[in-house]
């Protein structure tokens, strides 16, 4: 969301706040913001990039919408893990389809 006014998406230097992971009130409040924030029209991005062999930054066109579908499969991929963590603990707090990709759920609808 940062880098939607100047065009710019760059993952590796984004800004980090550990205070979200920290205060549970304080991450609440950021998803509320994020989510009233994040409807906005689709527009050319340019994702920074970090070549591994020059150390340099390599600028990848991209889409507003395709860095949120990135973001909600990543996000997606982080559910799984929290619901592998809790199935290794034992802990019944999420149903089956927590942490399951959208193409898995329509996979699975296909044999009702």
């Amino acid at each position: 969301m940062n880098g939607y006014a100047d065009s710019t998406v760059d993952y590796v230097n984004r800004t980090r706040n550990l205070r979200i992971e920290q205060d549970k009130l304080f991450a609440q409040f950021e998803m509320e913001k994020l989510i009233s924030s994040i409807r906005l029209p689709d527009k050319t991005l340019v994702m920074m990039a970090e070549e591994i062999n020059e150390g340099s930054q390599a600028p990848i066109p991209t889409s507003y919408f395709r860095e949120i579908v990135y973001n909600t499969e990543h996000t997606i991929h982080h559910l799984a893990l929290i619901k592998a963590a809790l199935i290794e603990m034992n802990i019944h707090a999420v149903n089956e389809e927590f942490g399951m990709a959208y193409s898995t759920l329509k996979y699975r609808a296909s044999f009702a």
